[in-house]
């Protein structure tokens, strides 16, 4: 009697499994927006020529949501290899407005700058920050952001002025 009750309680277990242990996703999410003062007539071109620093820019090629766990990032390429760097795919080019959500695999972590970079030409590494996330829209000092596992933070929100565009921040 007792080992039908057994058998019978393993059955019951059993069959109410969907599947085996999985394990627990604690990816995080940044989402928000992106508006573009002037909008689509303020985009880059060759009529329409941008100042970045050093850099004159008449074509876009990408533009992505980029975030770093160090506040002043070496070089993408050595972010990127040491897992200190998180990007959206490549988002909707000349827009008024942009929605964007990004997923940061490895929390619970510290995002010390998030900024918006947009390709300049077909070369990786051709990248130049437009606009920075930081306390007020538009400013340019960085905003930390702390992602719990499994979180998402919203508002993360970027204001790109193309005639006054943010200090270079990384190469």
């Amino acid at each position: 009697m007792f080992r039908t009750f057994l058998i019978s309680l393993l059955i019951v277990f059993l069959s109410s499994c969907e599947g085996s242990l999985e394990p627990y996703d604690r990816t995080a999410y940044l989402k928000g927006s992106i508006t573009f003062k002037g909008g689509i007539n303020s985009w880059p071109s060759k009529s329409n020529i941008i100042h970045a620093g050093s850099n004159e820019i008449d074509s876009a090629f990408g533009l992505v949501v980029v975030a770093f766990t160090k506040e002043n990032p070496e070089s993408i390429i050595a972010e990127y290899l040491s897992g200190q760097m998180y990007f959206t795919d490549s988002l909707p080019l000349y827009s008024e407005k942009i929605d964007y959500s990004l997923a940061i695999p490895t929390t619970p972590t510290e995002l010390k700058l998030i900024a918006l970079a947009l390709q300049t030409s077909v070369g990786f590494l051709d990248q130049v920050a437009i606009s920075i996330y930081s306390e007020t829209l538009g400013d340019t000092i960085p905003k930390f952001i702390f992602l719990g596992a499994s979180s998402t933070v919203s508002g993360i929100d970027f204001l790109v002025d193309f005639d006054n565009l943010p200090t270079q921040t990384f190469k």
